[in-house]
């Protein structure tokens, strides 16, 4: 009797352990309305944004699942709501390039415009803009404005290249408390992302949040910036 019982243990044990394997190993499912994206270099289901010092829980796989257009361009990946958002992305990973502005392998992913989205990082609604990092993957998402898309991948150009040294001597020609802070406009890190789409948009959109912003005072931390990649 002892040993049947062991016996129906471990087999109880086995069948659950199955369960569990074919659980956490099943391909995504599609979402009603579209077929799932091939394998993304990162889960599309982030637990957390990270933005700046603060994590905002939200759950943007129904934005993610339903993009049609996937695109690499050389070690970016573009997940995307229609060729336009495609070509736009291409473009701005071109005006980094020509710039010698570094990008990290990392994942784009671009709506056709801000219907839909937040100017802010708030509950589960997708933000105009957003960079985070997922698995150790480097990850953009983004609605509708170029000058949006190039500032979040400054942040991932920031995340993955400059030194502690280099955002000291950003710091300390802008009126910022620490590179990274609550208040936006206090927050070197944001300062830094704007002033390279500003630069990287031939000055289209001035920073409004983030001083000094006259024209002398946005090319000096221009070229401060382009200095770092150099």
């Amino acid at each position: 009797m002892k040993a049947l019982t062991t016996l129906i243990a471990i087999s109880i044990a086995a069948l659950a352990i199955t369960i569990i394997s074919n659980a956490v190993l099943a391909p995504p499912q599609p979402s009603p309305g579209g077929e799932a994206p091939e394998a993304p270099l990162a889960s599309t289901e982030p637990e957390a944004l990270s933005h700046g010092s603060r994590e905002i829980p939200a759950r943007l796989r129904p934005w993610f699942a339903d993009y049609p257009e996937t695109v690499d361009v050389g070690d970016i990946r573009v997940y995307a709501s229609d060729p336009a958002r495609v070509h736009e992305a291409q473009d701005v990973i071109d005006r980094f390039a020509e710039a010698g502005i570094e990008l990290p392998k990392l994942e784009i992913w671009t709506h056709d415009d801000l219907s839909g989205c937040r100017l802010t990082v708030e509950d589960d609604t997708p933000p105009a803009g957003v960079y985070f990092q997922r698995a150790g993957v480097d990850i953009v998402f983004q609605c509708g404005a170029t000058f949006t898309l190039i500032h979040e991948l400054a942040h991932a150009h920031d995340n993955n290249f400059l030194t502690d040294v280099d955002r000291d001597e950003f710091l300390s020609i802008r009126d910022a408390d620490s590179w990274r802070n609550e208040k936006w406009s206090r927050a070197a890190g944001e300062h830094f992302a704007d002033v390279v789409a500003w630069g990287l948009t031939d000055g289209a959109v001035r920073p409004s949040r983030n001083l000094p912003n006259d024209n002398a005072s946005l090319d000096a931390a221009f070229e401060m910036a382009m200095a770092f990649s150099g």
